[in-house]
């Protein structure tokens, strides 16, 4: 494995970023029916927002990385 770049590392990050973001929408989902009322309104708004941040990040960070994996391939295709 090679010597991994600054934006290789910080494609890691937010992708680890979205995952918890998506386990924070799990775990919010997982106790609606211990909330009512308001707070649980709340909790739906706020699952289905770190739920939908939480997947654009990971997509954001799959293609960074990816692009930044491509930029590092040798060119030796003679």
């Amino acid at each position: 494995m090679g010597e991994w770049s600054n934006s290789k590392k910080r494609s890691v990050f937010y992708g680890l970023a979205g995952i918890y973001l998506l386990y924070l929408a799990y775990e919010l989902f997982g106790n609606l029916a211990e909330v009512s009322g308001m707070e649980h309104t709340f909790c739906i708004i706020f699952s289905v927002l770190f739920a939908v941040g939480g997947v654009g990040i990971l997509f954001f960070a799959l293609r960074l990385f990816q692009k930044k994996e491509k930029e590092d391939e040798p060119e030796d295709k003679s």
